[in-house]
């Protein structure tokens, strides 16, 4: 019996020392796995924190891409009936002495009116710095003359032209800055057409008729035995080229190749060209200074300058933009068009802002708005006694929508100037409220000066007529007594 249960207790022990040998394996397993479970976790989750932050960074980019390449992919003109708006600032000329022995002043462009007086000031530096370092090149000759000119000002962007005339005959030197307002870099010749154009062929068909136009003398092109030209007078013979004078030409003709083949070589280096433009053209300068110009009305649809750095918002403190509106073309085209009687859609504009000006700077409103959206309120161009094939709905309904289409292909607008020109009908167009009080204004302030244009040709006719005349003063009085 004892032995039995000293084997007994031997067997419990072992079984006790084995149970817990394998419950320790167990917890060991266990642990390990809740461990690998955990740490696993941990780094997916980490992973995928890193996975969604490069995702954000994706997408962050690829939002940014788009906004770049929608900012950038600018259509061309659409037609040729479009207009452009001159940039509302400043332009000036300031003078600083040249080094060295020449009694000639140098000049620089610069500009004042923009909102970012830091940006502006940047942009005047620039513009000093490059036209002072260009003027005092070249000192070693004698210089006659210096001629500074803005040639373009629209769209957001500028283009600066200058020439040095030396002593020496026929001695020039050009300088040329075309300047982003918006932010203050220069822009380069690539910039100036969409994204689609076909610059090079631009540049060899452009090429190609200035050197053509050069080798026959701006005359005549073909290279036959047919007089060049007449001195206008009866029976005189025409005058005809020598053979030396056509073996010249034929010489300049074979040379052309060669001029457009440096040409685009020089282009491709860099897609950049020495070059300025002008609302109607670009005018680039090849390797012997000559000037090749591009003709925007031949290629209109592939130019972007019109458009390329417009902004949503306007960059102009507003100084000079009265002023702009004014002095516009298509402004001025108002006075082509009867409003009320005998009184001018311009005439009947202008005293409309001159009236909202003064009521808003008294009661401390907008005047600036107030006046610039007078000024453009009735800005249909097109007689509304008539009626035109096209036009739908009546003048007094549509005209505001009218007005404000072409003034904002002319002008920067704000979102009051908007509602102001929109809405000036009300409460004809009864459904478009004003939402400002500077849009009440107007509305007021127009159907006094329509009044007022009314009853002074009234006036006029009556006086015609004494019976009219009396009957006139008559009724002014019994008005007044009432």
């Amino acid at each position: 019996m004892s032995k039995l249960k000293e084997k007994s207790k031997i067997s419990t022990e072992k079984i006790k020392k084995d149970h817990g040998t394998r419950n320790m394996i167990i917890f060991l397993v266990i642990f390990s796995i809740v461990c690998i479970g955990v740490t696993s976790f941990l780094i997916l989750k980490n992973n995928n924190s890193k996975i969604s932050n490069v995702m954000e960074n994706i997408k962050e980019n690829v939002s940014k891409n788009k906004n770049e390449q929608s900012q950038n992919d600018v259509q061309g003109v659409s037609s040729l009936n479009d207009t452009y708006a001159e940039n509302p600032i400043k332009i000036s000329k300031e003078k600083f002495s040249i080094n060295g022995k020449s009694d000639v002043d140098g000049e620089c462009i610069q500009i004042d009116g923009m909102k970012d007086e830091k940006l502006q000031q940047k942009i005047n530096d620039n513009i000093k710095e490059k036209m002072t370092d260009w003027c005092n090149s070249n000192n070693e000759k004698v210089l006659n003359n210096i001629d500074v000119k803005c040639t373009a000002n629209f769209g957001n962007a500028i283009s600066i032209k200058a020439v040095k005339d030396f002593d020496s005959y026929n001695q020039y030197d050009f300088f040329v800055m075309n300047i982003d307002l918006s932010t203050g870099n220069e822009i380069k010749f690539n910039e100036m057409f969409t994204n689609n154009a076909g610059i090079k062929s631009i540049i060899s068909e452009s090429a190609y008729d200035t050197y053509t136009e050069d080798a026959s003398g701006g005359d005549m092109t073909d290279l036959n035995d047919e007089p060049l030209f007449s001195d206008g007078k009866e029976n005189e013979d025409f005058y005809y080229e020598t053979e030396e004078e056509k073996e010249e030409r034929k010489d300049e003709y074979a040379k052309t190749e060669d001029k457009v083949f440096k040409l685009l070589n020089s282009y491709n280096n860099d897609n950049n060209l020495k070059f300025y433009f002008t609302p109607r053209c670009i005018n680039i300068y090849d390797n012997d200074n000559k000037t090749i110009t591009i003709k925007m009305k031949k290629y209109y649809s592939q130019i972007a300058i019109y458009n390329r750095f417009k902004t949503n918002d306007t960059i102009y403190d507003g100084k000079y933009e009265n002023q702009d509106i004014i002095e516009n073309k298509t402004v001025q085209e108002m006075k082509n068009y009867r409003q009320h009687y005998q009184t001018s859609c311009f005439e009947h504009c202008l005293v409309a802002s001159y009236f909202c000006y003064l009521y808003c700077k008294k009661h401390h409103l907008d005047y600036f708005s107030c006046a610039r959206a007078a000024m453009l309120h009735d800005l249909f161009l097109y007689d509304w006694r008539k009626r035109l094939n096209g036009r739908k709905g009546l003048h007094a309904f549509t005209h505001p929508v009218t007005a404000y289409e072409n003034a904002s292909k002319l002008f920067n607008l704000n979102d009051k100037e908007k509602d102001i020109i929109l809405k000036h009908m009300w409460p004809v167009t009864f459904f478009h409220f004003p939402k400002y009080r500077e849009s009440f204004i107007l509305t007021i302030v127009d159907k006094r000066c329509a009044l007022n244009e009314a009853a002074f040709q009234l006036r006029k006719y009556f006086y015609k007529k004494r019976l009219l005349r009396f009957a006139y003063l008559f009724f002014g009085l019994f008005i007044l007594k009432l």
